[in-house]
């Protein structure tokens, strides 16, 4: 959480060294926790959290972080691809060395 602070993406009230996390930081965190876990960075976690927060209409607000949400799972299907190309790829040189290793 003091990562978070620390981004400016909470603001806890202080008494001293103690730190107070009222509904609103609570509700960030929910936020963050939640964009993290499906690939959000930072920046991007910071922009949904001004659309969470922003003076526009909820409707404008909702459709905003839909729109992020379809870009966040086009990107983690070409990521997908990439990966499973880059396995395929892996396979077939370990099949190679393993060939050569039997043959020599």
């Amino acid at each position: 959480m003091r990562f978070y602070e620390a981004k400016g993406l909470l603001r806890p009230s202080r008494e001293g060294t103690a730190r107070f996390y009222d509904n609103e930081n609570r509700r960030r965190l929910r936020i963050i926790l939640r964009a993290k876990r499906v690939g959000f960075s930072l920046v991007e976690i910071r922009d949904l959290l001004g659309l969470a927060s922003g003076g526009d209409a909820v409707e404008g607000r909702l459709g905003a972080l839909r729109d992020h949400l379809v870009r966040q799972t086009a990107q983690l299907h070409e990521r997908r691809v990439e990966i499973e190309a880059a396995l395929v790829a892996i396979a077939e040189e370990i099949a190679a060395l393993d060939g050569r290793a039997a043959t020599a």
